[in-house]
C-alpha cells in the first residue's frame, strides 16, 4: 500500500508499448469502488488485487467473480494487525468472556510506547486470529486461484489517532470512497505495533499459504529482515538439494533418456544384444529402452502419489517482496542459497512500482539489475482502477526495461511469463 504521493519519475510510455500484454502484480482497485467499472476498459492483461483488511476481502473475491483479469489475493495487512489477538496465548484465551479486561491487555501488549487509556477504550474490539485465519482459508478454497496478501511486516507505521481526536478534513471525510477501516485523513498517533506481534499475524498467513499451495505479496518497510527470519524459520529442514554436474548426468544416463530421480535407474548394459530378428527388425535395445520408458513412468506415478499424501509444507510455494525498497544486501539474503548443495524451498519474486519505488531511486537500479531475469514483476500499487492504474504499470515496465537493458517487446514477454509463474505456478 502507498503511504505518500511519491515525486513524478517523468517516464515516457512509448505507444508500442500496448502492442504487448502488461501485467499488475499488486493493487487495491477496491479501495476507490465508482473506479471499478473501468477495468474492463483497461489494456493490463492481469491484476493481483489485494485484500488488506476486514471490510474488503469479501469485495475482492466479488470483483474477481465478475472480472477475468482479476487475481484475488486475500489477507491482513500489517496496519491493521492490532486488532487481532492471538488467541492461543493462554492469558488473553483465558480472558475471552471479559473483553473490556482482554481489550486493555492485548492493546498494552501490542502497542508500543504504552498506550493511554482513553486511545485504547476508542480502538474497536480485538478479534482472535484463528478466527480470522480460519476466514481466510475459506475463502481462499473458495477461490482455486487466489494468492495470499497483502501480508507482512511494517516498522515505520504509526496508527491513527482515533476518530474522537481526529479534526475532519473534507478531502476525506466527504469522499463516499474512503474504505472503511482507513486513515481518511486522520494525523498519526505516537503508537506502533510490536515486531513480536507483527510477525505472529504474518507468519500464521504465511503458513496459510503453505497449507494450501498459495503464493503470497508481501510488505515490507523497513523489516527487510525480519522478513528473511520468519522465512527462514519456515523453510529450516525443507532445503531443497541441488543435484551436482555428476549426479544429473548419472541420472540423465545414455541415448538422451531422462533417469527417475531415485534408485532404481535404467539398465542399458545390453548393447551386445543385437538380434534384431527377435523384435521384428528392431533392436532389442530399442525394445528395452521403451519398456524401461513404460517403467518410469510407473515411478513417476508413484512419485505423484506420494507427493499427493504428502502433509501441507509451512511454507509458501511462492512469495512476492512487493514494491521492493530493500537495500541490496538484503536483497542478496533472499536469492543467496543456505550452502552450496541446497536452495531454499520458496520462489522468492520481487516486484517493482513507480508509484512507491520512485522514493528510493538511490539504490533501486542495483536491486534491479540483482534480481534474476526471472523473478522480476511490474506493479502499480495503486488504489484507482482506469488509466491512472494502467499508466503506472506501464511506466514500471518501461524503468525496469530501461535498466535491465531490454527492449520492449524482450522486457514484456518476460514480465508476462514471470506474472503468471508466479500466480500459478506454471509457466
Amino acid at each position: 500500500m502507498p503511504r505518500e504521493e511519491p515525486e513524478p519519475l517523468n517516464i515516457t510510455i512509448p505507444d508500442e508499448i500496448w502492442q504487448y500484454s502488461l501485467y499488475d502484480a499488486h493493487c487495491h482497485p477496491t479501495d476507490t469502488p465508482s473506479c471499478l467499472p473501468k477495468i474492463p476498459k483497461m489494456r493490463v492483461k492481469g491484476l493481483c488485487v489485494m485484500g488488506t483488511r476486514f471490510s474488503d476481502q469479501v469485495p475482492v473475491k466479488e470483483l474477481a467473480a465478475k472480472e477475468p483479469t482479476v487475481i484475488p489475493s486475500f489477507g491482513l495487512h500489517p496496519w491493521f494487525s492490532h486488532y487481532l489477538y492471538d488467541d492461543s496465548d493462554p492469558t488473553l484465551a483465558g480472558l475471552k468472556d471479559d473483553m473490556s479486561k482482554l481489550k486493555s491487555v492485548h492493546y498494552f501488549q501490542v502497542l508500543q510506547p504504552d498506550p493511554e487509556a482513553h486511545f485504547i477504550n476508542d480502538l474497536p474490539d480485538p478479534v482472535p486470529l484463528s478466527e480470522k485465519i480460519n476466514e481466510l482459508r475459506e475463502l481462499l478454497k473458495a477461490t482455486p486461484n487466489a494468492l495470499v496478501g497483502e501480508i507482512g511486516l511494517d516498522k515505520s507505521f504509526r496508527i491513527p489517532v482515533n476518530w474522537s481526536e481526529h479534526v475532519p478534513n473534507p478531502e476525506y471525510s466527504e469522499d463516499p470512497d474512503t474504505p472503511a477501516g482507513s486513515r481518511g485523513g486522520r494525523r498519526l498517533s505516537p503508537y506502533r505495533v510490536s515486531a513480536e506481534h507483527q510477525k505472529k499475524v504474518f507468519v500464521a498467513q504465511v503458513k496459510l499459504a503453505g497449507e494450501l499451495g498459495r503464493g503470497v505479496s508481501a510488505h515490507s518497510v523497513k523489516a527487510h529482515g525480519g522478513v528473511w527470519e520468519c522465512l527462514r524459520e519456515l523453510w529450516k529442514g525443507h532445503e531443497v538439494r541441488v543435484e551436482s554436474k555428476r549426479e544429473r548426468k548419472l541420472r540423465e544416463g545414455r541415448r538422451g533418456v531422462l533417469l527417475p530421480e531415485n534408485d532404481e535407474g535404467f539398465d542399458f548394459s545390453s548393447d551386445e544384444d543385437s538380434d534384431e530378428e527377435d523384435y521384428g527388425g528392431g533392436s532389442k535395445v530399442i525394445a528395452k529402452l521403451i519398456a524401461q520408458k513404460a517403467k518410469a513412468h510407473v515411478l513417476d506415478d508413484a512419485a505423484a502419489l506420494r507427493k499427493a499424501k504428502e502433509p501441507p509444507k509451512p511454507y509458501p510455494p511462492r512469495v512476492c517482496l512487493h514494491s521492493c525498497s530493500a537495500p541490496l544486501v538484503s536483497v542478496k539474503q533472499f536469492l543467496t542459497p543456505p550452502d552450496s548443495t541446497h536452495v531454499y524451498p520458496s520462489d522468492v519474486y520481487f516486484s517493482f512500482s513507480t508509484t512507491v519505488n520512485s522514493r528510493h531511486m538511490g539504490h533501486l537500479d542495483d536491486v534491479i539489475k540483482a534480481v534474476p531475469e526471472d523473478r522480476i514483476l511490474s506493479e502499480s500499487d495503486l488504489h484507482k482502477a482506469g488509466e491512472e492504474m494502467e499508466t503506472a504499470v506501464a511506466e514500471a515496465v518501461v524503468y525496469i526495461c530501461k535498466v535491465r537493458g531490454w527492449d520492449l517487446k524482450k522486457g514484456c514477454e518476460i514480465l508476462e511469463r514471470n506474472w503468471k509463474r508466479f500466480v500459478t505456478g506454471e509457466e
